[in-house]
């Protein structure tokens, strides 16, 4: 019986399966961390906006930090698989981040927005 249980190179079935299950997993591991949710830039009405889709997260576990010039959105998703996400965002000198510390945000069905005060539209510094 033992015959049936080993491959062409007589390495055992099990082992290799199992092996399998491993790297599968870790595989999948790092693609929920590293892709976590959509996101889309855009200009609205003197504000930059980072819309962000967050499924299965709670409006309780994000943390939006503005320094300098970088924005930070933390946060973990709680469910099969806890997750801690975090996302960086470079923002160039069209911000102005003086007048604002704690940007404004809405959360609303598991969509995240962001509204940056914008020093003057984006097409100004475009031309």
């Amino acid at each position: 019986m033992d015959k049936y249980n080993r491959g062409a190179d007589g390495q055992d079935i099990y082992k290799l399966r199992s092996g399998l299950g491993v790297v599968i997993n870790t595989m999948k591991q790092g693609l929920l961390k590293h892709d976590r949710c959509n996101t889309d830039i855009y200009e609205d009405e003197g504000f930059l906006v980072i819309q962000m889709e967050l499924p299965g997260v709670s409006k309780d576990d994000i943390n939006v930090d503005l320094k300098e010039n970088t924005l930070k959105v933390t946060g973990e998703v709680y469910g099969y698989n806890d997750k801690n996400f975090e996302k960086t965002f470079p923002l160039p000198g069209v911000i102005n981040t003086e007048s604002q510390k704690h940007p404004q945000t809405n959360f609303d069905h598991g969509t995240l927005r962001i509204y940056l005060p914008l020093q003057s539209p984006i097409d100004d510094y475009l031309s």
